[in-house]
């Protein structure tokens, strides 16, 4: 093993507020822990403020759109916008396509999932493509079992 080795400790923090089941709001303030001094400042996790806006229209496509901002070392206030559509395609089949659009770092992306979600299982797969760069995607999957 090459190279240095550096520990942060960050949390999130976050609340929600539920209008109705068709639509909440919620606000999260993330990696708010000082980091150690000797860490390389591009590595330091920044704190950053976020809101979510969710809105389901007649349990048939949900709307979601996410704000947020970098609080330290972005003097220009830059943030990052993402907006997704989720659409249920059967009971159990949710299709998922959006974008997001990165400000601060500026950057664009297009993303899209699909996601089998039962009453014991969820498997969700879910793809992000940096618009601007060729080479640039990821791939996830999210695998849930409640107990």
């Amino acid at each position: 093993e090459n190279g240095d080795k550096f520990t942060q400790w960050d949390g999130i923090l976050g609340a929600a507020y539920h209008f109705s089941s068709s639509a909440s709001v919620g606000l999260s303030y993330s990696y708010f822990a000082n980091p150690a001094s000797l860490i390389p400042v591009h590595l330091r996790l920044a704190p950053s403020l976020g809101l979510g806006l969710r809105y389901n229209f007649k349990q048939v496509v949900e709307v979601r759109l996410d704000v947020s901002r970098q609080e330290k070392d972005n003097p220009d206030k830059k943030g990052v916008i993402g907006l997704g559509v989720e659409t249920y395609a059967s009971r159990f089949l949710h299709l998922m396509v959006g974008g997001k659009w990165d400000d601060y770092n500026q950057r664009r992306f297009a993303t899209a999932g699909l996601s089998f979600k039962g009453p014991k299982l969820q498997v969700t797969y879910s793809f992000e493509k940096n618009v601007d760069l060729t080479q640039a995607a990821v791939h996830g999957v999210d695998i849930r079992m409640p107990f």
